[in-house]
């Protein structure tokens, strides 16, 4: 059995126990709290419910089963000798685990020999660089989290998770660029849902916002994997298509209108039918983005001339 002998100076008690580089805790056989060291605050800051204080319960200082730690306590009150348990303490910050191994000891009086309260040393059961390098980790990952979802935030549209006007005129003027070192085809495509007003006025604006997305996702499941989808605005989306000349733009154009129209939209039980107006442009020789655009938009505008839900080029 671990003994350690006091001669009734609680300062030399105080000083004892600062001498450790782990956290220790001296308690209480009830778990409450009679003293601790500088580590016990310093190496466990982050795993600190509240603040060490005497006579409150180790397990409402540190987020402990308060079970295991008695069995614990218990257990080197009858042993010889040290016997270390592995514990599992939350970081409260980030919700990280980490690793102790728990020392119990008995304290006795130095004259009668009699238990008198009880040492409780925590010890990192991993280097001070290798928790380091571990946090680290863990916070760099959150760091990256958070710029995807503000990456995310200024690049796609809320609604759909297509690429928003922004984003889109970005990535469209570069491959207008590109197009003019490599001379590659590009195609755009910018299509508008016949008569969305009325699903709104007649079914909601939340019925509105499912058709929508249910387009987005028939829309880009038809295209190619580098085709760039973009939602517009409002009940519009274009569709930039590289190495698509004008025939296969067209048909690109087609094959988008067909499976919208041959689609049931079920929602609410209201099962909707919907059908797309299309403009096609096949970009032109040094063309800018907002030139190629307005031909498409130009398209866009007689389709639903012509009676809409027909594709029209330009």
């Amino acid at each position: 059995m671990s003994m350690i002998k006091l001669d009734g100076n609680e300062l030399s008690l105080q000083s004892l126990i600062n001498g450790f580089n782990d956290a220790i805790f001296l308690c209480h056989f009830d778990a409450s709290l009679l003293a601790w060291n500088q580590a016990a605050k310093t190496l466990l800051s982050d795993y600190l419910c509240q603040p060490c204080s005497v006579g409150v319960p180790l397990p409402d200082i540190l987020d402990l089963d308060s079970d295991k730690l008695f069995d614990v306590m218990q257990q080197s009150r009858s042993q010889t000798g040290v016997i270390p348990t592995r514990v599992m303490l939350k970081a409260l910050n980030n919700g990280q685990n980490a690793c102790f191994k728990l020392y119990c000891s008995v304290l006795r009086s130095s004259q009668n020999k009699r238990p008198k309260s009880i040492m409780l040393r925590f010890s990192l059961n991993e280097s001070k660089l290798d928790f380091r390098f571990r946090d680290l980790q863990a916070r760099m990952q959150q760091t990256q989290t958070a710029l995807k979802a503000q990456r995310a935030l200024a690049t796609l549209d809320p609604l759909t998770g297509l690429s928003n006007r922004r984003h889109f005129l970005d990535l469209a003027k570069q491959c207008l660029l590109a197009k003019k070192r490599t001379d590659v085809q590009i195609s755009l495509i910018m299509l508008d849902i016949d008569y969305f007003k009325q699903i709104n006025d007649n079914y909601g604006h939340a019925v509105g916002d499912v058709v929508l997305r249910d387009i987005s996702a028939l829309v880009k499941d038809n295209c190619r994997e580098n085709d760039l989808v973009c939602r517009w605005g409002g009940e519009e989306f274009i569709v930039l298509s590289t190495h698509a000349n004008h025939a296969e733009a067209t048909q690109l154009a087609e094959r988008l209108r067909t499976a919208i129209e041959d689609g049931i939209f079920d929602r609410s039980n209201h099962q909707l039918r919907v059908t797309i107006s299309l403009g096609v442009a096949n970009a032109q020789v040094d063309e800018s983005c907002e030139k190629l655009i307005n031909r498409a938009d130009e398209a866009l505008y007689k389709a639903k001339l012509d009676g809409r839900n027909r594709a029209v080029v330009a």
